[in-house]
């Protein structure tokens, strides 16, 4: 049962991701970054805003590669303004996600376990968050929760996220939006892993967050 409810729940997701892929093929979204980039900027005066909600819900949810995200902010409002509201939605939604791994709920022996690993990440923490932070070929998006699930100071939390993401985000506003506007295969690739990624992502969800809930929903009934 369990089995063929994952299997349905990924066909599913599969032949839906498929038909958004066809229809961002068709707008030209998966071969030319410009089209993104016009897209975006159809909105006018609202682009910066939703630029800044898909850099929060990249931070929380990683549904796509930020790299992508900072380059099409850099195209379309320039480096320093894509460069700021970049850095202030990856900080708050780094904040919420710290917060959500800190109302985690664990059994008794797993705090034990994670008393002791937090009196070794308050002292360490804040310079191993910020060398993962920085370096751009490192995943940190899911540091955030861990950060907070151990307990570690959000200040020292914060001021690491900040100073290791900014040069980061920089970099990816000055040159990214050039580098995908010259070589259109790189931003194909960007875009046909982010739909991998995606699949992978949802039916994670699907296969443990989904399955548990029906479990104790039926367990309860």
């Amino acid at each position: 049962m369990k089995f063929r409810f994952d299997f349905i729940g990924l066909i599913v997701l599969i032949i839906t991701l498929g038909v958004a892929a066809y229809l961002m093929y068709q707008e030209g979204l998966f071969s030319d970054p410009e089209a993104i980039v016009n897209f975006m900027g159809g909105f006018e005066g609202s682009s910066i805003f939703l630029y800044f909600i898909l850099v929060l819900v990249e931070v929380i949810v990683a549904p796509i590669p930020g790299g992508i995200i900072y380059a099409i902010g850099g195209a379309l409002f320039g480096t320093f303004k894509g460069w700021v509201v970049g850095m202030i939605g990856n900080v708050l939604g780094a904040a919420i996600a710290f917060y959500i791994g800190k109302k985690i709920v664990m059994g008794e022996d797993s705090k034990k376990l994670r008393d002791k690993l937090a009196v070794m990440l308050e002292k360490y923490g804040a310079y191993a968050i910020f060398l993962l932070r920085v370096n751009p070929f490192t995943s940190t998006d899911f540091i955030s929760y861990l950060a907070g699930f151990f307990r570690m100071h959000f200040s020292k939390f914060i001021v690491a996220t900040t100073l290791g993401l900014a040069p980061f985000i920089y970099i990816q506003s000055y040159l990214g939006g050039e580098i995908l506007k010259q070589n259109t295969l790189v931003y194909s690739i960007f875009v046909f892993a982010s739909i991998i990624y995606l699949i992978i992502f949802f039916y994670l969800i699907i296969h443990f967050g989904l399955l548990r809930w029906i479990k104790k929903r039926h367990l309860s009934n």
